[in-house]
């Protein structure tokens, strides 16, 4: 439904499109998750434990506070990572970085002083692992 608005003798017409065009780049199933999962990871020479909201067949991402200030990450590393889905299951993949963005402050309510999103991609992942990920997302929400 159109509106209109009136502003100084003009009238400004605003409304809805008729057909949204959207385009998913993504190239396997994500979950965004209600309950965070467990990575364990290290970069440099520092062991980080973060909670993870955003998990999917081909990766995830976390949140560093501004705070932690993690190294700088480059593409080529490979690191070995561990994800603990619940209490009985643990999977342990090989990563690597594919980004890392700037958040603003108060983007997320836990990071007031704002932050950095990393992303990563699974660089290997067993077919065992693979299989009880793909139990775990089709559990949850996917997006």
């Amino acid at each position: 439904m159109d509106r209109e608005y009136y502003d100084d003798g003009m009238i400004v017409r605003v409304g809805l499109p008729e057909m949204l065009n959207f385009h998913n780049r993504r190239k396997s199933r994500r979950a965004v998750l209600k309950d965070p999962v467990i990575i364990i990871l290290k970069l440099g020479n520092r062991t980080y434990t973060k909670n993870c909201y955003d998990l999917g067949e081909g990766g995830f991402s976390i949140i560093f506070s501004k705070s932690e200030n993690p190294p700088v990450m480059s593409s080529e590393s490979s690191e070995e990572c561990q994800i603990t889905l619940s209490r009985q299951v643990t999977l342990k993949v090989k990563i690597r970085h594919v980004r890392t963005l700037p958040l603003v402050p108060y983007q997320f309510e836990n990071y007031p002083y704002g932050g950095k999103r990393s992303s990563f991609e699974f660089e290997h992942i067993s077919s065992e692992d693979l299989d009880m990920l793909q139990i775990f997302l089709d559990q949850n929400d996917i997006i």
